[in-house]
């Protein structure tokens, strides 16, 4: 609604029952650049981004209705001056550290190297409790610089970190963000066109999209959307809440937890996926073409070491293709349709079957899972004791998962920082943030590719699975 006559004007827009799924949750992105970053200059263009991005230096809002809760970011409009001119739209900190940067990575990077402290990239300041966004007053936005300026043999660097709330952006939303500074910093187009904004409430494209999906006269009777099977997105309650979290410690203290950078040589990768399209060839599963991303989380999901658990892979997928929301920057993603997987079995299972299982789920997602997954999240949301009951991208029958995404196609491993002060980007890092500070394990997330064709990836395993996938590296490595 319209403010009253005299106050600052602010556009109200919707967030989606797939951004309330991610409640709860916060991420730091971080880069590791060579030279040292002019903090000024980066300011500067900021400014310039919020100014042509209004919705980027908004406040995330919690509105509870009739209809149940939801978010949305109250954004200023433009000439006004909220909060007597005090409203900062974004946080930039900066500090210098004491010692070279040799003294926690080597550079250039190892095979294998533990991912950096999560300090170099967020501010104290920054929230440590993702609720501190819901509860109003703090940018969306929290940049960081950390200056490496000891001129070592390696030379000058920069950490770049950037932390803010998952309900509001997700992998491939925040890449469009980063994506959007860098051509503002080099003078160039944004690839990306920011939603306009009017006074008052906002209309959320995603959410048209799935109202219009969802209208009788246009779609199959509701019923049939029974006839779809997804179990990959799970309504859980308290106890597994509990159960998992528990499982989670006890990865943590009793089996340690490692969260590492691990990269795949060009040749090793490349090899992996031209056997696997001669193996799928050859035994007439061409029907889809298996891309370096399935080939990779076949790969990985094989690297499972205990026979007696089932697994699921919940591996993530954009819906913006499918849905023609290009520069949508909110949360739109599903898992793909993948059936639980029994451990013991995945070493008979050859990579390319398995791959081309992994290629055919995620052709199979049509706009029924989009739907199925908005009614779990829309009935979850107005259901009492909502607050004690969860929609995860989890398949809840399994025993555990492994959550994947591909961020290939976000580019964001190697962001051109020079307009403000860098040189090549070395790598880019990537953490999650809970509420409970709880320590997730079986994660991975495939980065992209470096400038020499190398693969990089982001893992969190324990001790003994970490220990199996860089073997596994090392002797494809060795195979060549």
């Amino acid at each position: 609604m319209p403010e009253p006559d005299g106050e600052t004007p602010f556009a109200y827009y919707p967030l989606t029952h797939f951004d309330f799924m991610l409640r709860g949750s916060g991420i730091t992105l971080g880069w590791l650049v060579e030279s040292i970053i002019d903090e000024a200059k980066l300011e500067r263009v900021l400014q310039s981004l919020v100014a042509k991005w209004p919705l980027l230096g908004g406040r995330l809002q919690c509105v509870t209705t009739e209809q149940g809760m939801y978010y949305r970011i109250r954004v200023p409009l433009s000439g006004s001056k909220p909060e007597g001119g005090r409203y900062i739209p974004f946080a930039l900190t900066s500090r210098d550290s004491e010692v070279p940067i040799e003294n926690i990575v080597r550079i250039p990077l190892p095979s294998v190297s533990d991912s950096l402290p999560l300090s170099l990239f967020r501010d104290p300041s920054a929230p440590l409790d993702p609720r501190a966004w819901e509860e109003g007053g703090v940018p969306l936005m929290h940049w960081h610089l950390s200056f490496f300026r000891h001129n070592s043999g390696s030379g000058q660097f920069t950490c770049i970190g950037v932390t803010f709330p998952h309900v509001v952006f997700d992998g491939m939303g925040i890449a469009s963000v980063v994506h959007a500074l860098e051509a503002e910093s080099l003078g160039r187009p944004w690839s990306v066109s920011p939603t306009h904004l009017v006074p008052g409430d906002n209309e959320n494209p995603f959410q048209a999209i799935l109202d219009e999906l969802e209208n009788p006269k246009r779609r199959l009777d509701h019923d049939e959307l029974g006839e779809v099977e997804y179990h990959n997105i799970s309504i859980v309650g308290p106890w597994f809440v509990l159960s998992y979290i528990m499982w989670h410690i006890w990865q943590s203290i009793w089996h340690g937890t490692q969260s590492r950078i691990v990269l795949v040589p060009a040749a090793v990768y490349e090899k992996l996926v031209d056997d696997a399209r001669q193996a799928a060839a050859l035994h007439g599963l061409g029907d889809v073409r298996l891309s370096t991303g399935d080939v990779l989380a076949a790969w990985l999901l094989k690297a499972n070491t205990n026979p007696n658990r089932r697994i699921s892979l919940s591996n993530q997928m954009s819906l913006r293709a499918l849905l023609d929301l290009k520069n949508y920057p909110h949360n739109c993603f599903i898992p793909m349709p993948l059936p639980i997987f029994a451990v013991a079995e995945l070493q008979h299972i050859e990579l390319h079957a398995l791959a081309h299982t992994i290629a055919c789920s995620k052709s199979a997602v049509t706009t029924e899972h989009a739907i199925i997954t908005n009614n779990r999240l829309k009935s979850l949301r107005s259901a009492k004791g909502s607050k004690s009951r969860h929609v995860w991208s989890i398949d809840a029958r399994a025993d555990e998962t492994l959550t994947m995404t591909n961020m290939s196609l976000g580019r964001l491993v190697d962001i051109d920082w020079t307009a403000v002060g860098g040189r090549k980007t070395v790598f880019r890092y990537k953490y999650l943030m809970t509420a409970a500070s709880i320590p997730f394990s079986n994660m991975v997330t495939i980065a992209g590719r470096l400038n020499d064709g190398t693969v990089a990836l982001e893992v969190v395993l324990n001790r003994k699975r970490m220990k199996a996938l860089e073997d596994a590296v090392a002797r494809e490595s060795l195979q060549l």
